[in-house]
Formats: structure tokens, C-alpha cells, sequence
């Protein structure tokens, strides 16, 4: 579990696997009544580390302050940044979980609601390994062709990605 913290927002992080069902999951994430807590729960298969999700949150916040976001919420804000698209209809279908079982990235905008219990509440059996850059992950799903990433290295190939974060500001004029 990570704490990411920006301007005085924060996004709390949680990474594993769930014995959730997607459709609970998504419901858990669709149904909160009083909407204190923003969730989103995405395919940590497309995550690219703490650094993709720090400067996707930190882009958000900024969004969020200039009053140019297009989302009501930081965490989906975050996620819009983190898949590099402009649509969110795109980004929630970018991030979509395609199976059960499968390690799971829940993204998490809220000032007074214990990660713990978060946690308990999603089921998951949390594991930190779900964010470390694995270059087995597709780098291409983000749309980056093979002439680009043969311009770096395979350690550099998060670079790409955080060009992609970056670029999304771009995207939305």
C-alpha cells in the first residue's frame, strides 16, 4: 500500500489480488452512496510503477487547481492522466479488468477513510509487486510503436510512458 501525496491531496494505492469478482468489484467501485470515497480499480498489467501513478496524480491535481479537469474526481482524473488518452470513456476501457484472479491496482481519493479498511472492503491480499515497472508489461498497449521504443533502453522504457502522461494535457485542449 503506498500514500501519494501532492499539493495537499492524497491518492492511496493499493496493489494485489482479489477473490472479488469483477462485476463486485466494479460495483464496489461504482456504489458508493455519499461519495466521500472516489475509487478506481484498474489492470495493474498497464501500470507502469510508483512513478507512472505519482506523475499522473501530480498532473491530476494540477488539472484540479488550473480548473481545467474533466472529471469530478482525483482519482479519476489520475486515471485519465495514466492511460495517456483524453476520453475517459477511453481510460476506463483502457484500464478495464478483463479477468478474475488477475493482480489489480485500486486507486483511492480520500482524506478520512483508513486504507485498511479499504482493503478489507476490496478483498485484497495486497502485494506491492503489482507496481514495479515489469518489462514483460505490453509498453505498446499505451500506443507506442517498436521504432520508439528501440530509441531507449529497456530501463528507459517508463520514460515513454510518462511522455504519454505528459502529453494528455495536449490531448484535452
Amino acid at each position: 500500500m503506498k500514500e501519494i501525496e501532492s499539493h495537499g491531496r492524497r491518492l492511496i494505492v493499493i496493489t494485489g489480488k482479489t477473490n472479488l469478482k469483477k462485476d463486485k468489484l466494479l460495483e464496489l467501485a461504482a456504489g458508493d452512496e455519499d461519495k466521500r470515497i472516489k475509487l478506481r480499480i484498474l489492470d495493474a498489467s498497464k501500470v507502469f510503477g510508483v512513478d507512472h501513478i505519482r506523475s499522473a496524480f501530480a498532473k491530476a491535481v494540477r488539472a484540479f487547481e488550473q480548473k481545467d479537469n474533466v472529471s469530478d474526481s482525483i482519482a479519476t482524473e489520475t486515471m485519465l492522466y495514466m492511460s495517456g488518452c483524453r476520453q475517459i470513456q477511453e481510460a476506463v476501457a483502457f484500464f478495464s479488468i478483463k479477468n478474475d484472479g488477475k493482480p489489480i491496482v485500486a486507486l483511492i481519493a480520500n482524506d478520512d477513510t483508513s486504507s485498511k479498511d479499504l482493503a478489507s472492503k476490496l478483498c485484497i491480499e495486497e502485494d506491492d509487486s503489482a507496481l514495479q515497472a515489469d518489462p514483460m508489461k505490453s509498453i505498446s498497449a499505451f500506443g507506442i510503436s517498436d521504432k520508439e521504443m528501440s530509441t531507449v533502453s529497456k530501463e528507459k522504457e517508463i520514460e515513454l510512458i510518462l511522455e504519454r502522461v505528459a502529453s494528455v494535457d495536449i490531448k484535452k485542449k
